[in-house]
């Protein structure tokens, strides 16, 4: 796979690049792996009808395939009780509520005596503004968030203040990219939601704003354009949680007459051969969006619902098993049961502010099974009272928040990082899905964004 022909083909509107970003796998392959995303989403439904993140989930469903959502009332009443809690009121969870809503035809501005757009407005308002009343330069939360918002505002038609949508602009990093300088998914959110803001009359009746939005695009896009990599005969943006919404960012984006990006054939050949059974939500519901085509834009104007699918026999949601293993998990077996396996050793630091100094003190990991996820090795280490951890159960799987009773804040901005402790760089995967190699040295560190 020549990746730079990949990366022009992408920029460029040029006949030679149909080549490459048409005529990929049949429609039957792509709408299989629909079928086997539909039914890993089913399998991660909670017992309450709901998903760890449920209007994610809904959203990826319903703009993968309109009417997969069985069991939607419901779904709908878990909805209603999860606006109704504070915890969900952050701005971007509101807005994907919202745009949410709108997928499966529920009006967002009176969903069962609910405004959801007038939470997502207030929401916005308050990202920016200070305790005191004055305006902050960043938001309070995440350009990820933020992101989320403008969407919801410029797919629902909800007013856009454009000294907002200005500060997005002002942080654009100088290699194109938002959030931090490496980061696809943020970029990606940022560059849907310029590329829909852009034909507003906020933005188009200002000829100053205008252009800055058109440039920040351009730049986007030839950033996740150099995020192209290839690894073992796959081809992503980032990495293969990135790509989704990086292809979907680039479609809307070049909508006005750029090569059809999301068919580019070696990209969706790519998520095509990803196995489905393990991943979490989060993964699914940004991969069947991408697989149709439909990102949250195509929610703009009327939209049609079909009658959803029937609940099947025999179907009941279930809560997915727990991630959390038994000590007796990680005992060394007998000779028999020891002989077909393989055991590792890994090493854990842990880097707060107060111990960021080298070397750092190492735990030694002893006789992990081979394969096992850096979940399982905390685990392990804790059963042996090496170390002590709290995880919180997200879309993607367990989120590290704790580790030896040093809580991250997120009021300041820090959270636990995943880092190769050699080279310093973030780890590819979360906890509950990187696997460790023999000697692998692992640093969680106590980070701000």
């Amino acid at each position: 796979m020549n990746v730079l022909y990949l990366f022009v083909c992408l920029l460029v509107n040029s006949a030679s690049c149909q080549t490459v970003c048409d005529g990929g796998p049949p429609s039957a392959v792509i709408e299989a792996k629909i079928n086997e995303g539909i039914d890993r989403l089913m399998a991660l439904r909670n017992q309450d009808w709901g998903w760890v993140n449920t209007p994610q989930a809904v959203l990826g469903l319903q703009l993968g395939r309109p009417g997969s959502i069985f069991g939607l009332n419901m779904t709908l009443s878990k909805i209603e009780t999860e606006i109704g809690s504070q915890s969900n009121r952050n701005v971007g969870k509101l807005a994907l509520y919202a745009m949410a809503l709108k997928a499966i035809c529920e009006d967002p501005s009176n969903f069962r005596g609910i405004n959801v757009m007038q939470l997502v407005q207030q929401a916005m308002s308050a990202e920016f503004r200070s305790q005191n009343g004055t305006l902050n330069s960043k938001p309070r939360s995440h350009w990820y968030q933020l992101a989320l918002g403008f969407q919801a505002q410029c797919v629902l038609g909800d007013s856009i203040v454009p000294i907002h949508l200005s500060k997005l602009i002002q942080y654009q990093n100088m290699n194109g990219s938002f959030g931090h300088s490496s980061s696809v998914d943020v970029t990606s959110m940022a560059l849907l939601a310029l590329s829909c803001v852009r034909d507003r009359n906020e933005v188009a009746d200002t000829p100053i704003l205008a252009s800055k939005v058109n440039l920040a695009i351009q730049k986007a896009i030839v950033f996740l354009g150099r995020s192209v990599i290839s690894d073992r005969n796959n081809v992503w943006f980032g990495n293969k949680y990135s790509t989704p919404g990086a292809l979907l960012a680039l479609k809307e984006a070049n909508r006005d007459g750029g090569p059809n990006i999301q068919y580019c054939s070696h990209v969706v050949e790519s998520m095509l051969r990803q196995p489905l059974a393990e991943e979490f939500s989060a993964a699914v519901a940004q991969m069947l969006p991408a697989l149709n085509g439909n990102s949250v834009l195509s929610l703009m104007g009327n939209v049609t619902c079909p009658t959803p699918d029937p609940i099947p026999d025999q179907y009941q949601p279930a809560d997915v098993t727990s991630l959390v293993h038994s000590c007796n998990d990680f005992q060394l077996g007998n000779f028999f049961q020891e002989f077909f396996k393989v055991r590792i050793n890994v090493r854990l630091s842990v880097i707060t502010p107060d111990t960021n100094q080298v070397p750092y003190n190492v735990i030694e990991v002893p006789n992990v099974e081979k394969d096992n996820t850096l979940l399982q090795v905390l685990q392990q280490a804790q059963c042996n009272t090496d170390i002590e951890f709290e995880t919180l159960n997200t879309a993607w799987g367990a989120m590290l928040v704790s580790v030896n009773g040093v809580r991250a804040n997120p009021n300041k901005r820090e959270y636990w990082a995943l880092v190769d402790g050699s080279s310093g760089s973030f780890l590819p995967t979360g906890v509950s899905t990187y696997r460790p190699s023999d000697d692998e040295h692992i640093a969680l560190k106590l980070a701000t964004w």
